[in-house]
């Protein structure tokens, strides 16, 4: 069972989440501002590429808002790491999309591998 403080900080995430499938958008700007750690790790995976690092920024945010818009508490997994595989994706689909990529490396390769979702929502419980 987890602590006071991350239960707090669970509920106060879904919270957000409802609040914001429900119209409300300064609660995908706290969304942002909680989870901007992980859309910035996210970033830095490909910024060494002609990408400016702005673009990658808002197609990280609208992984993020995708993840918060679908994301039902049901889940068998937390926000956070659904929310990271929706960021990777957005990335990836806009490299995929706008052929930006490298020509060396092969992008189906870099998407996230199920196998390793599960072991890392396993690890969450």
């Amino acid at each position: 069972m987890g602590s006071v403080s991350s239960l707090i900080d669970k509920k106060e995430i879904l919270d957000l989440i409802s609040a914001f499938q429900n119209g409300d958008d300064n609660a995908f700007s706290e969304l942002v501002e909680r989870y901007n750690p992980l859309l910035n790790k996210e970033i830095g995976i490909y910024t060494k590429g002609s990408i400016i690092p702005r673009e990658l920024y808002i197609e990280a945010c609208i992984g993020l808002q995708d993840a918060a818009r679908s994301y039902e508490s049901g889940h068998h997994t937390t926000f956070g790491l659904y929310a990271k595989k929706c960021i990777h994706n957005a990335i990836l689909d806009f490299f995929k999309k706008n052929k930006t990529i490298r020509p060396d490396c092969d992008i189906d390769k870099l998407y996230v591998n199920p196998s390793i979702d599960e072991k890392l929502a396993s690890a969450e419980r």
